[in-house]
């Protein structure tokens, strides 16, 4: 108890904690809370700290934030069946600001899509720049000289200027640009919307500091319902349900066989260029195969897409991710990677068969489709490259399949038929949702 010896042999011993430890504070500060703690015993003399307690004026990275985010707490030790315990409970000893943006409300015209809020995003012009959070809003550790923080939005439209007041040490207060109002806007689902983890879609025109904060795991590549297979429907619950198609933003395996050779798996023999347009249902190929054969243990490419939905998990509102159909490659391609060959109907309808169909003059394709995933993270996104094979689920026969070449020699682009057994190829899977 105090009063008390304890076992460093003084009597009224106190304890004094502080974080974040800094080792580089000078003897002011150290002086001045020594002298506050004998001077003022019964106070916490951690209090005046917060005038000497070097705080960043940019804030606006989370480390810099932390950093002067300075908390304190005291203590008497006691004696608990004779050993010392000491009980420190932190507390801030700075004041706070904390400040809400106008925000967006996208609210999709299909009321099964969820609306998706976007805070609006604020560049601070003074130097005071506080730390932008998660929920959108921004927070300020304020020093003694309660500096005035000033700031901008939409695009620099908009200015604002806040002078803090009012504060208390360990206190905070809230600030709303311009009453933090909400903005709706009606939005239909589009080719390059982008699709996230949890099954909300948030729209192609986001911000970039919005899309890298975002949990993408897909582009939206299709939303025509006369191009989503009828399996994929029926999976969703009808058409009804159903609202478009995403690719993912991965390449998930490289070099990958398609599955046996010299087995006939009963799907849709496509030899045209028309049998490739009009084979939509990845989904329905990758099941008929699981279906007649138990698992993809002898189809590489198909359990490849399968096993993303372990590592990418996706609500059940979805069909999950799978391998494509050759006719999802091809709008990929045509809505995505722009060729317009692609979106020529006479090529869509076109009865030529050949072991190979080629298109050139289509652009820098791979270049195209980076631009849809150029504000996600490097880290998040895998890009298209130049001369890179991707699988399908088509069928051409019991010992060849269709796959899908990019080449941006003379903007070409290929969809050949090949070996089954052929492990060249990559996987990037597709969902209905």
């Amino acid at each position: 108890e105090a009063g008390t010896t304890l076992a460093g042999g003084l009597s009224d011993e106190e304890y004094y904690l502080y974080y974040p430890y800094r080792s580089d504070l000078d003897n002011t500060v150290i002086s001045n809370l020594l002298e506050h703690a004998i001077e003022f015993p019964e106070e916490n003399f951690f209090k005046p700290i917060s005038y000497d307690w070097p705080v960043k004026t940019d804030q606006s990275s989370y480390a810099d934030y932390t950093a002067s985010d300075l908390m304190t707490a005291s203590c008497t030790p006691t004696l608990d069946n004779g050993a010392v315990r000491l009980d420190f409970v932190m507390t801030h000893a700075l004041s706070l600001v904390v400040i809400e943006m106008p925000k967006t409300v996208y609210k999709f015209t299909d009321a099964q899509v969820p609306d998706y809020t976007v805070q609006s995003e604020a560049t601070f012009t003074g130097t005071a720049k506080p730390l932008r959070m998660a929920d959108g809003t921004y927070r300020y550790l304020l020093p003694n000289s309660l500096p005035t923080i000033v700031g901008s939005y939409d695009g620099g439209n908009r200015e604002f200027t806040i002078t803090p007041s009012g504060l208390s040490s360990g206190s905070y207060k809230r600030y709303k640009v311009d009453g933090a109002t909400t903005i709706q806007k009606d939005y239909h689902l589009q080719v390059g919307d982008f699709f996230l983890a949890d099954g909300r879609v948030l729209p192609k025109d986001a911000e970039a500091s919005v899309v890298q904060a975002a949990d993408v795991v897909g582009i939206v590549f299709q939303t025509d319902k006369s191009r989503i297979g009828a399996k994929e429907k029926e999976k969703l619950g009808g058409e009804g349900n159903v609202h478009g198609l995403v690719m993912a933003v991965k390449n998930i395996a490289t070099r990958q066989a398609w599955g046996l050779f010299g087995m006939d798996e009963g799907l849709t023999t496509c030899r045209t260029k028309a049998d490739n347009y009009n084979d939509i249902s990845g989904y329905g190929n990758c099941e008929h195969i699981r279906t007649n054969r138990g698992n993809f243990d002898s189809y590489p490419a198909f359990k490849a897409a399968y096993d993303y939905n372990t590592t990418c998990p996706v609500p059940a509102t979805t069909t999950g991710w799978y391998l494509p159909a050759s006719g999802q490659w091809w709008d990929i391609l045509q809505n995505l990677g722009g060729c317009p060959a692609l979106a020529d109907v006479t090529q869509q309808t076109s009865p030529d068969i050949a072991g190979e169909f080629l298109w050139k003059s289509q652009g820098d394709v791979p270049a195209a489709l980076n631009k849809w995933m150029e504000n996600i993270a490097v880290g998040d996104k895998d890009t298209f490259n130049n001369l890179v094979s991707f699988c399908s689920s088509s069928e051409h026969s019991k010992y060849h399949t269709w796959y899908w070449i990019l080449n941006n020699f003379q903007g070409m682009v290929r969809c050949i038929w090949a070996s089954k057994f052929d492990g060249s190829d990559n996987v990037r899977p597709v969902l209905a949702f």
